[in-house]
């Protein structure tokens, strides 16, 4: 069973790799819409891991329980890596097309909100669910915003 500071730890490197991968992605395309687009999901990302950076510096821990929570982050590291935690065939940042950016980018976003969902099951503390709460909202504006630029033929 994993801890909630675990938890924290693995979202953390979700938000962080998502960053990464809007970035990377935001260089590639060409389209001035799409571009600001990802460099605003990024941004986003980038607050969202400092978010959960921050609740997991506040939760604490008993001290027998330290090698125990560094194994559990190694694996978690180990596992998740700088795997953008989609389960997609192809990666993000590997994406031809625009159209393929956009899709990956949704199924990125989903995969998230299922995680942090989850994270809910974990949480006692309503604050922190508000706030929770709050990023999966944020999480599902990314998917309307990124199916807006579908729907708005910017990609063809």
């Amino acid at each position: 069973m994993f801890s909630l500071k675990d938890i924290c730890d693995v979202a953390i490197q979700i938000e962080k790799n998502g960053e990464r991968v809007y970035r990377d992605a935001q260089a590639k395309v060409n389209d001035i819409k799409l571009k600001e687009l990802l460099g605003w999901i990024a941004d986003e990302e980038k607050r969202h891991a400092q978010w959960f950076q921050n609740l997991s510096k506040n939760i604490d821990i008993e001290v027998e329980h330290l090698q125990i929570e560094e194994l559990g982050k190694r694996l978690i590291k180990d596992s998740i890596g700088d795997q953008t935690f989609s389960l997609a065939d192809i990666e993000l940042t590997q994406a031809t097309t625009l159209h393929q950016v956009i899709d990956q980018s949704i199924e990125f976003e989903k995969d998230t909100i299922i995680f942090y969902e989850m994270m809910r099951e974990f949480i006692e503390d309503k604050e922190i669910l508000e706030q929770l709460e709050i990023i999966l909202q944020e999480e599902r504006k990314h998917i309307s915003n990124l199916n807006n630029v579908l729907d708005a033929n910017f990609i063809k």
